[in-house]
């Protein structure tokens, strides 16, 4: 099933009523021209030439649905490592905003993309029970070392926990699944109900890695995204 969406946030078609869930839905299903060249620009300097990319969700035509654990993995064609996936992190994770297959490549790649509308959505926490926090914390731990050279601690479980799963799904593809694959973290400015300008954004990426010890280190795979809401 895709994730279920609180019955408050979204219409009868799944159309998100706010928020960054709302602009993401308008840039990938009216204005996906656009988006994709502006994804694409974002990953240039470790994507190149020639590539492509085919939205596999929020599609309107699918009721605007994000999916998670191995539904995310169909989505892009990735089901066969579904059973890796589950050793390496629990039922239950992160339910993507958007996914694409990068096409024009060979072999083909994804793009993840994480959404966000105003800081204080980048505040999480990991709530698992004992033996689902154990995987989370290994998987957490091997993400930091062997993909940023770093250790993990406390930040990534605690308030940046959302952040770090997303890079743990990421690792998971590139290192374990052997996909080439890359993370987009939408920002988005000036949304109206939650205005953040492109410099508060900054501040608040600059102390998340701080806290996170990712200060200076080079996240080639990831990258940051600014874009203006469309507020429609």
């Amino acid at each position: 099933m895709p994730c279920k969406q609180k019955p408050d946030r979204v219409d009868a078609t799944g159309r998100a009523r706010a928020g960054s869930q709302r602009q993401l839905q308008t840039y990938v299903n009216y204005r996906r021209d656009e988006f994709s060249q502006k994804v694409l620009a974002s990953l240039a300097s470790s994507l190149g030439p020639g590539a492509e990319l085919n939205w596999v969700s929020p599609l309107e035509e699918d009721h605007f649905n994000e999916y998670r654990d191995g539904e995310f993995l169909e989505k892009l064609g990735l089901g066969s490592h579904e059973a890796r996936l589950k050793q390496f992190w629990p039922l239950r994770g992160p339910c993507w905003d958007a996914l694409a297959i990068v096409e024009g490549i060979d072999p083909h790649g994804v793009v993840l993309v994480e959404a966000k509308s105003h800081a204080s959505e980048m505040d999480s926490a990991c709530r698992a029970g004992a033996e689902s926090r154990q995987k989370i914390e290994k998987a957490l731990a091997v993400t930091a070392e062997e993909s940023f050279g770093t250790e993990s601690n406390s930040c990534w479980t605690g308030h940046y926990y959302q952040t770090a799963n997303r890079y743990a799904h990421l690792h998971f593809l590139r290192k374990i699944a052997g996909v080439p694959s890359w993370l987009v973290n939408v920002y988005f400015v000036e949304d109206k109900r939650f205005p953040t300008t492109e410099a508060e954004w900054h501040a608040a990426l600059e102390q998340a890695r701080e806290r996170m010890g990712l200060s200076g280190k080079s996240l080639p795979l990831v990258s940051d995204l600014f874009v203006k809401a469309p507020n429609i």
